[in-house]
Parts: structure tokens; sequence; C-alpha cells
């Protein structure tokens, strides 16, 4: 192999490892913010709660039809997210 094309796959790689480390800091970060404001407003913790208790019970698994069902714990993420 040439180095043009050793250098060209480095940067390749290195492009990809970039964008993946970008998504999951994103992510991360999304979840973290979303978390905190949770943190500091007990009382839509509580409602997130209520709403999550109701639609899945205590021991029915998330699946992305019941997902559906949880609009004010969407509501809340996206607000978080502004």
């Amino acid at each position: 192999m040439s180095g043009e094309v050793i250098a060209e796959k480095q940067r390749f790689a290195s492009c990809m490892e970039y964008g993946i480390n970008c998504l999951s800091q994103t992510t991360a970060v999304a979840m973290s913010w979303c978390l905190l404001m949770l943190a500091k407003h007990p009382d839509v913790q509580q409602k997130v709660r209520d709403e999550v208790v109701s639609v899945l019970g205590t021991s029915e698994p998330l699946t992305y039809e019941n997902l559906d069902k949880l609009e004010y714990c969407a509501c809340v993420v996206k607000e978080a997210l502004r």
C-alpha cells in the first residue's frame, strides 16, 4: 500500500471515531440535562413517574407501542432539550 492510501484510511478512521464520539457525548449530555431538570422539579418528576407506572405498571417492558403512550414524558424530554 502506498503512503497516500494509508493516510486516506487513517483520515477516514479518525473522522468515524470523531463522529461516533460526538454522537455518544451528545446523547449523554442530553440525558444528564434531562435528569438534572427532573431533579430540580420534583413535581414534574412525580408526574413522569406516575405516567410511567400507569402505562407500564411495575414489570411491563418498554416497547415502541407503549412508548407512544408516554406523552407527558415525551413533552418533558423535549422541553429539557429546548
